[in-house]
């Protein structure tokens, strides 16, 4: 299989050095075009807020993730540019869920990285995690487990929200085990 175009998601919360390694990496193996992404929603105030104050906190919260999502961008292209065909950048002030969704369509792989911590905050990352319980997820994660793997590389394919709560989603699971890299092909 080649790959054409390489996705790489960038987390705001944490070191992006693997993924961005692994999408140049695939970059030169297959001389790929290299799409960077990251995205963050602005999180809603835990308290009551109106007026200035809650325009001044929406704004100052707004220019904080678009300062970090400019970073991102700067250590996305020094990482990739001159290991791949050519880079593009895509970011959002939006859910991360739909936004990644909707922009890994544009490429044959995803590189993102595994999310460590078990509740993630729907702001700032994609969190396609499920019921780990799931019989699916954790044989793969067994017999992964019993082969030393590094890495988990299947296609990846999406269920309805009420579908994956009932039957479980082992692309979520896949995106989101801390213990080995994660590609997903569609």
């Amino acid at each position: 299989m080649r790959y054409k175009t390489v996705m790489v998601s960038l987390a705001l919360d944490r070191p992006n050095t693997a993924c961005l390694t692994i999408a140049g990496d695939l970059a030169e193996r297959f001389g790929a075009h290299v799409i960077g992404i990251a995205v963050s929603d602005i999180r809603p105030a835990l308290y009551f807020a109106e007026g200035e104050y809650a325009k001044k906190f929406l704004d100052e919260e707004s220019g904080a993730i678009r300062k970090r999502l400019s970073e991102l961008e700067v250590e996305f292209r020094a990482a990739v540019s001159k290991r791949a065909k050519s880079v593009e950048w895509r970011s959002a002030l939006a859910l991360p869920i739909p936004y990644v969704t909707q922009q890994a369509r544009a490429a044959d792989i995803l590189v993102v990285n595994a999310r460590p911590e078990a509740a993630v905050d729907p702001y700032v990352a994609a969190d396609p995690e499920a019921d780990p319980t799931i019989s699916v997820a954790e044989q793969l994660d067994r017999i992964g487990a019993n082969v030393g793997a590094g890495v988990m590389i299947a296609g990846a394919y999406g269920h309805s929200r009420l579908r994956e709560w009932i039957l479980g989603g082992v692309t979520r699971h896949l995106v989101t085990n801390p213990s080995r890299c994660a590609f997903l092909s569609r």
